[in-house]
Order: structure tokens, then C-alpha cells, then sequence
């Protein structure tokens, strides 16, 4: 699918999506994806429409995360900006999809935000936050798969 800078939000959000497909299982190259999602963000704000801005967020997160995973694969580490910018980006879709209603978007946004969390900081790129909320890795922990499954189906 090839549109060019200028199309309605759906439709390079679409091409975004195949683009991101793309890079995530053939190729590895994000930029056209990010390109996409910019280019469908720009137009979803120019006309006012927050799902396509909050899809156009969380594919932006997805991109950003598989740059993130591409130079943890490579054997490097993730800058901090990089982190953090996937995170924002993430927390903004978050913010957009409640906005709409959407429950759909809303749970692809939190899976968005926890790979942050899942993937990144057990690679001890950074700390898992706890502030506000119990972690639910303090109450499991020592218990093995078995304690982990009964802590999940209490939760």
C-alpha cells in the first residue's frame, strides 16, 4: 500500500500499520513507519480526529519499541531518550484512546506501555516503577510458576 504525505488519517495510519508489519518481521527499518504514523498524527490533528491521533501515538510506541528491541538484539543498549520517548509516546496513546472511549485502543495501549516495563527493564535498562501501586512482582516473587499463576487469577 503506498500513500503519499497528504492522505486522510485512516488511510496512512493503514499504510503505517503495513509498513510496520513490514519492518517488524522482514526488514528491521522503522523509518518509513515512523513516517507514516507522523505524517497520519499531523492530519488526524489538523482535522480533528483523536482516534486516528491516538492510533497514530500508539503506532509511533510500536515503532519506537522496535528500534528499541532492534539494538537490544544487536547487542547494544537503548539511550534513555530512546526509553523515554517510547514511553511518552505510549502514555500519550494511553491518554487519547481513554479520551475516545475506546476500550480496544485503551488495552492495546497499556499492552503498548507495559512492554516498556516488560521488555526494557528486565534487560536492567531501567527500573521497573512501583510508585503508587503495589508491584505485583513483590507479591509473587519466591513462589515460583505455580505461585505466580494463582497470584495472576486473584489479581
Amino acid at each position: 500500500m503506498t500513500i503519499q504525505s497528504g492522505g486522510s488519517a485512516r488511510e496512512l495510519c493503514a499504510a503505517a500499520d503495513e509498513a510496520l508489519t513490514q519492518a517488524w518481521f522482514c526488514t528491521g527499518a522503522f523509518a518509513e513507519a515512523e513516517r507514516l504514523f507522523s505524517d497520519a498524527a499531523a492530519a488526524a490533528t489538523r482535522d480533528g480526529e483523536t482516534a486516528a491521533l491516538a492510533r497514530a501515538a500508539s503506532g509511533l510506541s510500536q515503532a519506537r519499541h522496535g528500534r528499541n528491541v532492534a539494538t537490544l538484539v544487536a547487542g547494544g543498549v537503548p539511550t534513555e531518550a530512546d526509553i523515554s520517548a517510547e514511553e511518552d509516546l505510549a502514555g500519550r496513546a494511553l491518554g487519547l484512546w481513554r479520551e475516545t472511549g475506546d476500550p480496544a485502543g485503551t488495552g492495546r495501549a497499556l499492552f503498548d506501555m507495559s512492554l516498556v516495563f516488560q521488555v526494557l527493564a528486565p534487560a536492567g535498562i531501567r527500573p521497573v516503577r512501583r510508585a503508587g501501586a503495589p508491584g505485583w512482582r513483590a507479591s509473587v516473587r519466591g513462589r515460583g510458576r505455580r505461585g505466580r499463576r494463582r497470584a495472576c487469577r486473584r489479581a
